[in-house]
């Protein structure tokens, strides 16, 4: 027991072990949205600017700028990009451990923080070359920095000093994930219950004082209302919380959405949620309730907005294991207690000695945690992720190695190459020249990088296109020219539709590929047909650009 009361010896070695635990078969195949960052590091190192192609990606240009500088360090490797997570999502388990210890004890504070540690959303963003970690690393600092300002330190100077810490947080956070407007929605409301409330149930404050806080805080609200309204500020904030990408559509109205993920992955946990949570307020009140109200708020609030993911609400996830970790510490004690008053005693009827017996009531103890933690889905979802099993929904990786070899010559014969996923393209292929995706088309309409199909997306600064009238355009004014699409995008409406695929059938031939390759390709050879003046240009040279296996 001596090691449960060594200072920053658990945290330390729950760190250790968070960052070896993730460390498992890190080099994986990148994610699609992982190559933002990658491609867009190595174009930094390249040529200063966080370049793609002939484009820039400007998003989170801190976090890439940190992928480009330990790709200078390290050698540009995919375990390299996805190393800031790993620290980012080890650092927070350590960081829940340490101030949950100091409300709750060591027991609780543990269980949540391993808990948390080997959930599958923990490992997933770890694994994830994206801002997503050291979003949820900010926004959990920030908060717990506010409430060691609003409820535990009794001189002011500390007070403002863990309050200016949670600003900054919350700035570098929102610096990263406009979702944290989310989070600081349910700070404001924890705020609301637990300074606001209690002070209008004083019986030392007087009725006038009240009632002009009360009165004040609606003027306040209408005034912001109206202000709102009257910008158009309000109704482009619901249009960015309801706005939802053609790919992420089938989810916008599914309220369920996460409750059917916890569901599945968290069945016992989850039910059972209501009792854990009042087990858990009477064991830590204060720190639970905290939990409770962030997760409970922006749990609700991201179920009715559009666009879903289970990686929008990880910043979430520390506080319903906090909740978790807290009751099971609770209900383990008890069980304990239990057994050790009752349950030895009946085992002794049925076995030779009260030594056994107590032997027994331990293991069964021991094995029911175990059963609680195996029996749950989320287990064996953190297994596959670290084993890089494909489990359904997600879809087997794509094999653009293999397909690099077998199209090699026609690759760089060809006039012009078409996608239906960029960023893989580049990677694996070293470049392309068209990328067919009615889900892209709809973001470079609703960015303003474009009003036609042709026009460019500015994160790559290479054409887009969607209708079968665009695609016939260049199969009519290139003699040659091949498409290569992952098998999932195809026939699939927001990437290449039923009416571009029938298209690509009549007017292409396809191409054999080995099997396993989860990878279409389509080729077209004939006399150019169309005048110049209608053909898009496609002003760029594929010759200078090199894939990943070159590099």
């Amino acid at each position: 027991m001596n090691i449960l009361r060594s200072g920053p010896t658990i945290p330390l070695l729950l760190f250790v072990f968070s960052c070896a635990l993730y460390a498992i078969n890190l080099n994986k195949a990148p994610d699609f949205d992982e190559l933002y960052h990658i491609l867009a590091a190595h174009g930094y190192l390249k040529t200063g600017a966080f370049s793609i192609a002939d484009g820039l990606y400007q998003r989170g240009r801190v976090f890439t700028w940190l992928v480009a500088k330990l790709f200078s360090v390290f050698g540009e490797h995919r375990w390299v990009a996805r190393l800031p997570s790993v620290v980012s999502v080890a650092l927070m388990a350590s960081l829940l451990f340490v101030w949950l210890r100091a409300r709750t004890g060591n027991l609780a504070a543990l269980l949540a923080a391993l808990l948390f540690a080997v959930s599958p959303f923990a490992v997933d963003t770890a694994q994830f070359a994206r801002f997503y970690g050291v979003h949820a690393f900010a926004f959990l600092a920030a908060c717990f920095a506010i409430y060691a300002a609003v409820v535990e330190q009794e001189a002011w100077t500390r007070r403002i000093g863990f309050a200016v810490v949670g600003m900054l947080a919350l700035a570098v956070a929102m610096y990263f994930q406009v979702t944290t407007l989310i989070g600081i929605v349910g700070l404001g409301v924890w705020g609301g219950l637990y300074v606001v409330v209690p002070w209008l149930l004083r019986r030392d404050v007087t009725v006038a004082r009240k009632r002009a806080l009360v009165v004040g805080g609606i003027a306040l609200m209408l005034i912001v209302l109206v202000v709102g309204l009257a910008t158009g500020k309000l109704q482009a904030a619901f249009v960015m919380f309801r706005n939802t990408p053609m790919w992420a559509a089938e989810n916008a109205g599914n309220v369920v959405f996460y409750h059917t993920w916890f569901v599945l992955f968290y069945p016992t946990l989850w039910t059972l949620l209501p009792v854990l949570t009042v087990i858990a307020l009477v064991a830590a009140p204060r720190p639970v309730f905290f939990a409770m109200v962030i997760f409970g708020v922006g749990i609700l609030l991201h179920s009715l907005a559009g666009n879903k993911s289970l990686r929008y609400v990880f910043y979430l996830m520390p506080f319903i294991f906090t909740i978790w970790g807290v009751a099971l510490a609770t209900v383990l004690r008890r069980t304990i207690s239990f057994m050790r008053r009752h349950a030895t005693a009946a085992i002794t009827y049925a076995l030779p000695g009260r030594a056994a017996a107590g032997g027994l009531a331990a293991v069964v103890v021991a094995l029911g945690v175990v059963w609680l933690l195996v029996a749950n889905a989320a287990t064996i979802r953190t297994v596959t992720l670290l084993a890089d099993i494909t489990v359904p929904p997600a879809q087997p990786a794509p094999r653009w190695d293999v397909v690099r070899q077998v199209l090699h010559d026609e690759l760089e014969n060809s006039d012009v190459i078409l996608t239906s996923t960029e960023l893989d393209a580049i990677y694996y292929l070293g470049d392309y020249d068209v990328l067919i995706s009615k889900s892209r088309y709809g973001e470079v309409l609703s960015q303003g990088m474009g009003k036609q199909e042709f026009d460019l997306d500015r994160r790559t600064g290479r054409p887009v296109i969607a209708s079968p009238e665009a695609v016939e355009k260049v199969i009519r004014c290139y003699p040659t020219g091949l498409l290569i699409t992952p098998a999932f995008r195809w026939r699939r409406g927001p990437m290449i539709d039923d009416e571009v695929a029938d298209l690509v059938v009549r007017e292409m031939e396809p191409v054999e590929l080995p099997k396993g390759t989860h990878l279409l390709a389509f080729r077209w050879s004939h006399p150019a047909l169309g005048a110049a003046q209608d053909c898009p240009v496609i002003a760029h040279s594929r010759a200078a650009s090199t894939s990943a296996e070159t590099r």
